[in-house]
């Protein structure tokens, strides 16, 4: 998948502050290898989205493996704290997979908030995952640790779809945003994308993306072109800068306002703490505790079903609204 094909399409597509250019049909992979069981996950994400539909239980749920990350990005919290280097207990992330495969979990991801590559079972846990019959199977990376060795382990484990996050196309800036070195990066990614050519396979989904903000704003169009040719998708995303929740009056209805992802995912820290989505912000909105509480549980709890309600009647708490705050303020 590195090379573009006559029937290869480029669709620009904005939606939830990120503009996403679709280089292939990134959908028909799965749709090939899953058939209608994919069809129905998408069908079931996209109505969840809307707040139209509340699944049973969580269709995704994202993994914290490790609280670190390797580098410190300008736009990122770990910028400012790099974690404790928590990681998450296998039997423990095994147990909510374990869940998940009875009441047919569709998704998971890699990549909240931390480096995964950082952890050396992760080729273990996608593989266990895919064996509980998991079908979307993601992972974000910033390609620092990638290597052919790791390469060929991650397109062989099952693993449906991986994003590089790499913010530049100059060097200089490149290191200025994330500290590190763009060659080796970009060395790591087409090595990877070249193995994976090799490899027969079409899966995993290839995504790179770039966070748009003044230090890289320029660049965007060249680092479309650099990896256009290359990828199956490219995501610009709005830059945010976090904002502390906000002492407006809770109670004022927010025109505009709009977040659905606790109609369609949790997250869980290396700490095992449960939260209703995938930002910095949903971490001080704690669901429960993974030692303690059952997906099903927290999916189904007082606090998630009070905040439902409250994001539904754009009536969120101090927390999503600082969220709010910091995406519409700043795009």
């Amino acid at each position: 998948m590195t090379g573009k094909k006559d029937s290869d399409r480029n669709v620009v597509e904005r939606r939830d502050f990120v503009t996403r250019i679709s280089c292939k049909d990134y959908h028909q992979p799965m749709i090939e290898k899953f058939g209608d069981k994919y069809l129905q996950y998408r069908k079931e994400w996209e109505s969840s989205a809307t707040g139209d539909y509340l699944p049973a239980f969580p269709l995704q749920i994202d993994f914290e493996i490790i609280d670190y990350c390797n580098l410190k990005c300008i736009m990122c919290p770990r910028s400012i704290d790099r974690g404790s280097g928590t990681k998450l207990p296998m039997a423990d992330y095994k147990a909510v997979i374990d869940e998940g495969a009875t009441r047919g979990l569709k998704a998971i991801s890699f990549g909240y908030g931390d480096e995964p590559l950082l952890r050396s079972e992760v080729i273990e846990m996608i593989e266990y995952a895919g064996s509980k019959g998991v079908m979307d199977i993601r992972l974000s990376t910033n390609a620092t640790l990638l290597n052919a060795d790791l390469s060929k382990k991650l397109i062989k484990s099952g693993l449906t779809y991986i994003t590089f996050s790499i913010d530049a196309v100059r060097p200089e800036t490149y290191k200025k945003i994330r500290g590190g070195n763009l060659n080796k990066v970009e060395n790591n990614i087409k090595g990877f994308l070249s193995i994976l050519a090799k490899s027969g396979q079409v899966l995993p989904v290839t995504r790179t993306s770039i966070v748009v903000m003044p230090e890289n704003k320029a660049e965007l169009d060249g680092f479309i072109n650099r990896w256009q040719p290359l990828v199956d998708f490219i995501d610009a995303q709005d830059y945010i800068k976090l904002e502390k929740p906000g002492a407006d009056n809770i109670n004022q209805a927010l025109d505009g306002f709009s977040c659905y992802q606790p109609w369609q995912r949790l997250a869980i820290t290396a700490q095992g703490d449960v939260t209703p989505c995938c930002t910095f912000q949903g971490r001080e909105l704690k669901i429960g505790n993974i030692k303690n509480d059952t997906i099903f549980e927290c999916w189904n709890s007082r606090k998630m079903k009070k905040l439902r309600e409250q994001l539904s009647t754009r009536r969120p708490p101090p927390v999503c609204r600082s969220c709010y705050a910091s995406t519409s303020k700043y795009n």
